[in-house]
């Protein structure tokens, strides 16, 4: 049964279930000023109708009927997991029996009968607050769910390597990325020590970005690393990171919520980059060391390079000719 129910900044849907007419009476003549939408039911049958039908946000609730009695509303609420709650509206005889009644999560008060009207309505109220403090987290939840599918999304479709490190250096969090650029399987990595990516000769620096300083809260640090594919290929990436209050809620305890911290960031793949500096650092150094002159011009024919052979070939220094165009040797 999926029975969509109300938003609380409406009428508060109220049924009240008793099958003595005089109480829905009265009952109904307590409510008729306020912001309620009010149904009675004389019977457990009606109820359950009632509440096939349409969502009840509030039930107030006599047990005792004849046929079915208000446990079967009870359990049906439970068993189909309505958005109901029920407020027990007892007898004297009858106050032993409802106090058992409050193992169900959606119950939240009794009254006895015959009741105080101010006792009745402040319990009413307490389960309308309770209602939009209910709705309101759910709406914060579903908020927080889209969030985090949002937030996955994006992890997930990103050339880079996104990761979560917890505080002893293990590897919480690896979006499938890994795969393509370190040869690992995200499970594979994760509860693994990210020094198992790490070159050796690079351990000593990974050991320093990686630690954690809490000064450092949300600060964004950036380092390039050499790291080891599973393949036993070694790759150059640039890696950014910030670190990261992580909140625990032991299940044993959900009052006592601890903060840990750990480290957020992203893996790039630079190898082709660095690969292409070491060939122009060997060519610079080539044409530094060179026995000849080497002149190198734009497409106007303006000098942009000479190598340190321009003074002992023409005289000029280096400052002199930048700029200039070579038919002046």
């Amino acid at each position: 049964m999926c029975i969509k129910p109300l938003l609380p900044n409406t009428c508060t849907s109220l049924l009240i279930v008793d099958d003595e007419q005089k109480i829905r009476d009265s009952l109904c003549l307590i409510l008729e000023h306020s912001e309620h939408r009010v149904f009675t039911a004389a019977t457990a049958s009606e109820a359950l109708a009632l509440l096939s039908s349409q969502p009840i946000q509030l039930m107030l609730l006599d047990l005792n009927m004849p046929g079915l009695s208000g446990h079967s509303i009870l359990q049906f609420i439970a068993q189909n997991k309505l958005a109901t709650h029920v407020i027990i509206v007892s007898g004297r005889a009858e106050f032993a029996e409802a106090k058992r009644t409050l193992c169900f999560d959606f119950v939240h008060d009794f009254i006895k009968k015959p009741y105080d009207v101010e006792e009745l309505l402040n319990a009413i109220n307490r389960c309308k607050r309770l209602i939009q403090l209910n709705y309101e987290k759910a709406q914060m939840q579903e908020q927080l769910k889209r969030s985090e599918q949002l937030h996955r999304f994006f992890v997930e479709q990103s050339p880079d390597v996104i990761f979560l490190l917890d505080a002893n250096g293990h590897f919480s969090l690896v979006n499938h990325t890994a795969r393509t650029l370190l040869g690992y399987e995200p499970t594979e990595l994760e509860q693994q020590h990210y020094s198992l990516l790490v070159h050796d000769a690079d351990l000593v620096k990974a050991a320093d970005f990686f630690h954690i300083n809490r000064l450092d809260l949300q600060q964004t640090k950036t380092c390039e690393l050499r790291l080891n594919r599973q393949c036993g290929e070694t790759i150059y990436v640039e890696i950014k990171a910030i670190t990261v209050e992580l909140a625990f809620t032991p299940f044993f305890d959900l009052r006592e919520i601890t903060t840990d911290y750990g480290i957020y960031g992203s893996i790039r793949d630079i190898n082709e980059r660095k690969l292409a500096e070491k060939s122009i650092q060997k060519l610079n150094l080539a044409m530094e060391n060179s026995p000849i002159l080497i002149v190198i011009t734009n497409q106007e024919g303006v000098i942009e390079y000479v190598s340190q052979k321009i003074t002992e070939t023409t005289g000029y220094s280096l400052e002199e000719v930048i700029g200039l165009n070579p038919k002046i040797f």
